[in-house]
């Protein structure tokens, strides 16, 4: 058998989140009404997330992407250290801070996915240089996510926020820039370099969420109509523009072992966070 059932493995995950240093925290399943469950269907799929609201980590009740145990139990492994490094590496510390930056742009959606695509990658360095016995299966996880990153082409905006998915999955990938975009790569791929270095903080990835945002959004003038999806390379998409107007932007979709850095954007799943946060600080 080589699908890993949460419930057979509870103890273990348990036990790694408290050798982790982030006290009073639980782990589940995400199942039932738990909090932090999230269903990603972008792509038109359904995808159980690992997540957390701020008392408690919630990983799949069963996982079976990979052929082989290993691969499997690697996935959980990763994806329930990758939202301990949340807590760890300061960015719940600093909730109210991330939320009020995310708000001052003109779109904070596309804010929010670039600050995810920012700080989870400045989280995963993180951990391998905590956690050297990590860094191998990371890497695993890192590379079936590079792997499966949907193709799609037309979208500028899409193609730099994947270009930047790429660089924070150790796996940059030229075949999404444009020929005029060499600049715009360079100054991306110099953002990254900051976030992977051991000084890296929560900070330094809002300060370039402010550089990269600018980047990005210069192509939004001139996109007209949805992109050309193309299942070479990866899963096919369909994206499709918000009601009210044509101006919009394709999102590349979640990496499923790092789940969301804040769960429904800057509405209602913040205050799930603070009012788990909350309940953790009261049970110390």
């Amino acid at each position: 058998m080589t699908a890993v059932h949460f419930h057979d493995w509870r103890g273990v995950f348990q036990l790694l989140a408290d050798s982790a240093g982030v006290p009073g925290l639980e782990v589940a399943a995400a199942e039932g009404d738990a909090p932090a469950y999230r269903t990603d269907r972008t792509g038109g799929s359904e995808r159980l997330l690992p997540g957390t609201d701020g008392a408690c980590i919630c990983l799949p009740p069963r996982v079976d992407l990979f052929p082989d145990w290993q691969g499997n139990f690697g996935f959980c492994k990763v994806s329930l250290f990758h939202q301990l490094g949340y807590f760890e590496f300061g960015c719940f510390d600093a909730l109210d801070q991330v939320i009020a930056a995310l708000n001052g742009f003109a779109e904070p959606a596309l804010a929010q996915r670039l600050f995810a695509i920012l700080e989870d990658s400045r989280i995963d360095w993180q951990l391998q240089r905590r956690f050297p016995g990590l860094a191998p299966q990371l890497q695993v996880q890192k590379a079936r996510a590079a792997a499966g990153l949907p193709v799609v082409a037309g979208a500028r905006r899409y193609r730099l926020l994947a270009y930047l998915l790429s660089l924070g999955l150790d796996a940059p990938d030229a075949a999404w820039l444009a020929e005029d975009e060499a600049e715009i790569a360079r100054l991306l791929e110099r953002e990254m370099r900051q976030l992977a270095s051991a000084e890296a903080r929560l900070e330094d990835s809002l300060a370039s969420l402010a550089r990269v945002y600018p980047l990005v959004c210069e192509g939004k003038q001139g996109e007209a109509g949805p992109p050309t999806a193309s299942t070479a390379g990866g899963a096919l998409v369909e994206a499709t523009p918000p009601q009210g107007g044509s101006d919009w932007v394709a999102l590349p979709l979640l990496m499923e072992f790092q789940g969301e850095v804040v769960p429904g954007g800057t509405g209602e799943g913040v205050g799930i966070l603070i009012e788990g946060l909350q309940r953790r600080m009261a049970a110390l």
